[in-house]
């Protein structure tokens, strides 16, 4: 700094629009009186030794002059302070005065030493009425270059909220880790309330407080709900990102009923309009969570209960994009409700309308990423329901074009090598992950038309990408409870096109890690169904292998499957992997010559899947119950009732065949090669075999060698 400059003699400079007068207010009184924790005191931070406080902070109360320059008490304090303080909102990014000081705050050299505490509107827009950040503050530091990425503590309620922003700010002023200043906060508080409970109880026997509580309880009633919601949000925020980081749901469970609780005995006249948007997400998440547990009655009636609140939210408001998101949020998780439980018609029509309102937010907000991230999930809706509709050409042409624009934003999103700040890594690990399901969704469709080498390189390609993101955010369980989908998906392609060892070593992997998973959220459905997926690919392979643990293991993931078919029964996933794994244990049975225990398996595992059927005939559930049907007709050949058995195998037929054979999907193509040629439709039968010999397909059980008589 040149020597005549004026004396560093105030922590930061506080700048606001004086609009946002209460918040200002409120943050100025916090940094004058907080203190940092003692453990803190004295350490080294990157500005140098860490203070005891971070006083004095200059905040001017008096309206600025009307005329064009900010004035010599204004240029000091700012040329005194060591850092400037924004107060951020649509009313900031609209003031001359706000943006006057942060350019003759970045003129002193100082431009990385400006601090953001966004009260309202949207960081990621510019927008004027919505974009929060002033001009001034994103002009870039060189003609021609990308703007400035501002460092910013959101203290909105859907975001940071208050107090967990304050900590940042006090971060960033005295440059030492938030995680590390929360954390000994946190235990500081802890250790107040500790002795405040200790005091009280040793004196709530006397009236004298009693009465000073009373009166307490009336002066601090309005901000004690607003505590209350400030710690509803964070718990529904940050404790929801955390245990989402661990996996988690059963904690999550608990914390969402205090919440909705909270929410029921709320009284109406404490709602405002920002409460019942909360409200909204709140209920949303409340649903979200149900659905991993299994629990989808619960997660309707959650969901329903966001709609409602959201449509009239957003009748009230049609321009505003929060609401119109919020809507669309609701919608999509219905449409996921009704798709777990087999509606697929219904589950396309919400999943529609979440499509049609995510893809007007870009319209809203170009400049707001996460609503551009959003329309590409619905496109990826639409490609859902095409596929469900049996258009796979027009799902895949969708997933091309979701799938470039995924790689695109990787390249443009990427931070420049001048910027101030560290990247918006969520959102760059949100795009990578898309882009994985995207590509494992590619996979699958090249699965289902039996180019299985470029299935498994999809597969592949969306396991590398998910490993990248656990190597960046290894505490996410998100990350890791995708990589192990793609594993199964990845071990099934391998083991198709004869790949047995390379199969077993992907399966064991994924089995290791849905048991961790599964461990740390026992209640979770999702983690319990998919360690049973594992299981049971495990079971299958080791007894190609002919292994002396596939017994054990094939019992172990029947288990695991009747457990999810009881917890879940109208999930025709599970319907179908628990009759699989009942027709491995059937043949077992039958290799070793017990058919009463073979007929006692198939005629539960085709209970199992006749009760599904009912409902959803879907191709999943046409091919589990044609292969208990051959089942059944293979147990009453071996019993020597060829009319029993040849019924079975024709009933089985019917489910899959075709007019035309050219049009027969390819995942059925295997189930009816063996009924045909238990039939004795052999030339059918072996043009079927070839079909798969041509595309690579090596069955996991050998067809007879002999198809002839």
């Amino acid at each position: 700094m040149p020597s005549n400059a004026p004396a560093l003699r105030y922590r930061a400079f506080l700048s606001y629009s004086h609009s946002d007068e209460a918040h200002a207010r409120w943050l100025h009184r916090r940094l004058e009186a907080y203190r940092l924790p003692r453990r803190i005191v004295a350490t080294q931070g990157r500005f140098g030794v860490v203070p005891r406080d971070v006083r004095p902070v200059f905040r001017d109360r008096d309206e600025l002059p009307s005329a064009g320059d900010l004035g010599d008490t204004l240029r000091d304090a700012l040329g005194a302070s060591e850092a400037l303080i924004l107060v951020c909102s649509p009313a900031a990014a609209r003031s001359r005065w706000v943006s006057a000081e942060v350019e003759a705050f970045r003129a002193m050299g100082r431009g990385d030493r400006i601090l953001c505490f966004i009260v309202e509107g949207d960081p990621l827009s510019r927008v004027p009425g919505s974009a929060c950040f002033p001009p001034a503050l994103l002009a870039p530091s060189e003609p021609g270059g990308p703007e400035n990425e501002p460092l910013a503590a959101d203290a909105r309620r859907e975001a940071d909220g208050r107090e967990r922003a304050f900590l940042r700010i006090v971060a960033g002023l005295v440059g030492v880790g938030f995680d590390d200043l929360a954390r000994r906060d946190a235990q500081r508080r802890q250790r107040f309330m500790a002795a405040v409970v200790a005091a009280s109880l040793a004196i709530a026997s006397g009236a004298t407080l009693l009465g000073l509580i009373a009166h307490l309880a009336r002066q601090d009633a309005e901000r004690r709900q607003r505590q209350s919601e400030d710690l509803v949000n964070w718990m529904l925020r940050d404790l929801n990102d955390l245990l989402q980081e661990v996996g988690n749901t059963d904690v999550m469970e608990r914390v969402l009923d205090r919440v909705t609780a909270y929410e029921e005995n709320l009284d109406s006249r404490d709602r405002s309009t920002a409460s019942l948007q909360a409200q909204s997400r709140k209920l949303t998440q409340v649903g979200l969570v149900w659905v991993e547990r299994g629990n989808y009655t619960n997660a309707r009636v959650a969901f329903d209960r966001a709609l409602a609140i959201a449509r009239r939210m957003h009748a009230a408001a049609p321009q505003d994009g929060q609401r119109l998101f919020d809507l669309a949020q609701a919608e999509h998780g219905l449409g996921t409700v009704a798709y777990a439980e087999g509606r697929n018609p219904e589950a396309s029509q919400w999943w529609k309308t979440y499509a049609d309102h995510v893809s007007q937010l870009p319209r809203i907000d170009p400049s707001n990423r996460r609503w551009a991230l959003e329309h590409a999930y619905g496109l990826e809706a639409m490609a859902v329901i095409a596929a469900l509709q049996g258009h796979e050409s027009e799902a895949r042409d969708i997933r091309l074009k979701t799938l470039g624009q995924y790689r695109a934003w990787i390249d443009a999103w990427r931070p420049q090598s001048n910027s101030v700040v560290p990247p918006d890594t969520r959102l760059q690990l949100e795009v990578r992950y898309s882009l994985a399901n995207s590509t494992s969704w590619l996979g699958t469709g090249k699965e289902k038309e039996g180019r299985l080498a470029e299935a498994e390189a999809h597969f592949a390609e969306a396991i590398d990408v998910l490993r990248f993101n656990e190597s960046q955010d290894p505490k996410n369980a998100r990350w890791k409870s995708d990589t192990l989908n793609q594993l199964i998906l990845f071990s099934d392609a391998q083991a198709h096109q004869g790949h047995v060892s390379q199969a077993i070593q992907s399966i064991r992997e994924a089995s290791q890690r849905a048991r961790d998973q599964a461990a740390r959220d026992p209640g979770n459905h999702d983690k319990r169904f998919t360690l049973a997926q594992a299981t049971l690919r495990e079971a299958l392979l080791l007894r190609h292998q002919h292994a002396p643990e596939a017994p054990a293991v094939l019992s172990d993931a029947s288990r695991l499957l009747a457990e999810s078919h009881h917890a879940s029964p109208s999930d025709s996933r599970v319907a179908a992997d628990y009759a699989r794994a009942l027709d491995a244990q059937a043949a077992s049975a039958m290799d070793h010559g017990d058919l009463a225990e073979a007929s006692r398996l198939n005629d539960h595992a085709l209970g199992v899947l006749q009760a599904q059927a009912k409902e959803d005939l879907n191709e999943r559930m046409r091919i589990a119950l044609a292969t208990a049907l051959l089942r059944c007709g293979m147990i009453h050949a071996s019993r020597s009732s060829p009319d029993e058995a040849q019924r079975s195998w024709s009933e089985a037929h019917d489910l899959l065949a075709v007019p035309d054979a050219a049009d027969l999907p390819f995942r059925r193509v295997e189930t009816l090669a063996r009924i045909l040629g238990h039939l004795g439709r052999h030339d059918e039968a072996d043009a079927l075999r070839q079909r798969l010999a041509h595309h690579g397909f090596q069955p996991l059980v050998p067809f007879p060698s002999k198809t002839r008589p």
